[in-house]
């Protein structure tokens, strides 16, 4: 995620932040450094960005990266961007980047989630005092290649992110807001809600191929 503020109260606009996102997946472990503590997807993300990335002049200084570390999923990513970074900063201007696999069902969740308003009445009218009493978000979306995938296994993750995707109206439409959203992901999603500790995730099974592109 790329972003900018839409205040225009500073002589200087600040820079544009990137967000690097995902604590990684409810599908297999996270990596761990050499320390034995876990890496997650933001931090590698950013450590790549600041310090690895070469050529050097193309590094990123760190004070213009940030951290999501908490998401394990799309949904959890626009949720947990949100409600942790942008509406808090009043960040109003968005570049979404990933993969071309990824994309449409990526596009579709951070529109659903970036125009909800905070909460809602009986009515479905929003209530008094919740509506975000600044610009709305705009978004943008800018697609990265699928590098170091064979196309066998592109189709394989395609035919995944598909088959979500189709089953997102649903979903959509009965959370009409992010009071909803916050109920749907502690109280329904599986990798966020903890009566998912009640199950025994040993015995899901995912397509190896698919699998690595995670």
């Amino acid at each position: 995620i790329s972003s900018s503020s839409s205040s225009s109260s500073a002589a200087v606009p600040p820079p544009p932040r990137i967000i690097a996102l995902s604590g990684g997946t409810p599908w297999k472990p996270p990596p761990r450094d050499a320390r034995g503590f876990p890496v997650t997807e933001a931090a590698a993300s950013v450590l790549y960005l600041g310090k690895e990335m070469e050529p050097a002049a193309l590094r990123v200084p760190f004070e213009h990266l940030m951290e999501e570390a908490f998401s394990l999923d799309t949904i959890g990513n626009a949720y947990f961007l949100r409600a942790m970074h942008t509406d808090p900063a009043r960040i109003r201007r968005l570049s979404v980047i990933t993969n071309a696999f990824h994309m449409p069902r990526a596009r579709a969740i951070f529109e659903w989630v970036f125009s909800l308003p905070l909460a809602v009445g009986p009515s479905g009218a929003v209530t008094a005092g919740d509506q975000t009493p600044h610009a709305p978000y705009t978004l943008t979306f800018y697609t990265a290649e699928n590098a170091g995938m064979s196309a066998e296994t592109v189709a394989l993750r395609s035919d995944k992110e598909a088959a979500s995707l189709r089953n997102l109206p649903k979903t959509a439409s009965r959370v009409r807001s992010m009071q909803e959203l916050h109920r749907f992901v502690f109280g329904e999603h599986g990798a966020y809600g903890a009566f998912h500790h009640a199950t025994d995730r040993s015995a899901e099974v995912i397509d190896p191929a698919v699998l690595s592109t995670y």
